[in-house]
């Protein structure tokens, strides 16, 4: 891999690019050799000092966004307010109890797997964020020593 690829990536690319490229570059997986993850930690060690600075920032902020302790609340508030809103409005339209009970149900499932997904998604992408700021930090903490 070139440095230039490298630097575009950290510079220009979106944060959605950007995951999936350390994703497919950076991270093991069985179709990264050893060898592959070698190459591409030593084309870091070549980066310039400012786009290192530039990819720290980058995954700090990152990992902010993706800061699920900080979103999950006003997730959790705005779910339950929407199934109270939910039960207010169909309260009067439907007439079994058992139908009442399985629209909540249902509709909290929707609501409770779309937030598992978020979170998921969230978690990902700041441990991804978090693996890739620690690879840059060490190969300009060790550039900075030689």
């Amino acid at each position: 891999m070139k440095v230039k690829t490298i630097r575009n990536h950290i510079l220009n690319s979106s944060e959605k690019e950007l995951m999936e490229f350390i994703e497919v570059e950076f991270l093991p997986r069985r179709e990264n050799s050893v060898e592959k993850l070698r190459n591409n930690y030593n084309t870091l060690t070549k980066l310039p000092a400012d786009v290192a600075n530039i990819g720290i920032a980058r995954m700090k902020k990152i990992e902010e966004d993706n800061d699920v302790p900080k979103f999950a609340p006003v997730v959790a508030t705005f779910l339950l307010a929407v199934l109270a809103a939910y039960s207010d409005f169909f309260g009067g339209v439907l007439s079994s109890i058992l139908d009442k009970v399985l629209i909540k149900l249902v509709v909290f499932a929707g609501f409770f797997g779309f937030f598992t997904y978020l979170l998921s998604t969230a978690k990902l992408s700041k441990s991804k964020a978090m693996y890739f700021r620690e690879i840059i930090e060490s190969v300009k903490s060790k550039g900075s020593n030689q």
